[in-house]
């Protein structure tokens, strides 16, 4: 509640009256709220944007950032979903609503279902087959 007082020679009776008779109204208005929605709405409409994070594992978020976020471009072409990156492990999608978050994360399955799990561990010693040196490295045929 706020009160700007201008009018020189207001009591503290009338200031207290004014209170009360503002505090009843507010109650009332309240009442009539609690009377249609007496708790939080448990969905909301379809047309509400929606922010979601999703686990991503390394190799799958690699996979949608690469070549420039081709994927992830994709994604946002194709739905209207803004896709960035939260920290290592997630990634936040934004949603002009739910139907399109739905069809988003459907889309970023399909797109990554194509990605085989990498199994190899960090500092890991492989046996590769070289297959072509270049001038800025080599091609390597993993077993």
């Amino acid at each position: 509640m706020q009160l700007d007082v201008k009018i020189p020679g207001l009591t503290r009776q009338q200031l207290s009256e004014a209170l009360v008779s503002a505090r009843g109204g507010i109650d009332h208005v309240l009442d009539k709220m609690a009377v249609m929605r007496d708790r939080p709405r448990e969905e909301f409409k379809p047309s509400v944007p929606v922010l979601e994070s999703m686990r991503l594992d390394a190799y799958k978020r690699q996979a949608l950032f690469r070549a420039g976020g081709m994927h992830a471009k994709t994604v946002e072409a194709e739905t209207g979903v803004k896709i960035t990156h939260e920290d290592d492990a997630h990634v936040s999608l934004f949603a002009p609503n739910k139907q399109r978050l739905e069809d988003a994360k459907a889309l970023i399955a399909e797109l990554l279902s194509e990605t085989d799990e990498v199994t190899f561990a960090f500092g890991q010693m492989i046996s590769a087959e070289v297959v072509e040196l270049q001038e800025r490295g080599a091609l390597l045929q993993l077993p």
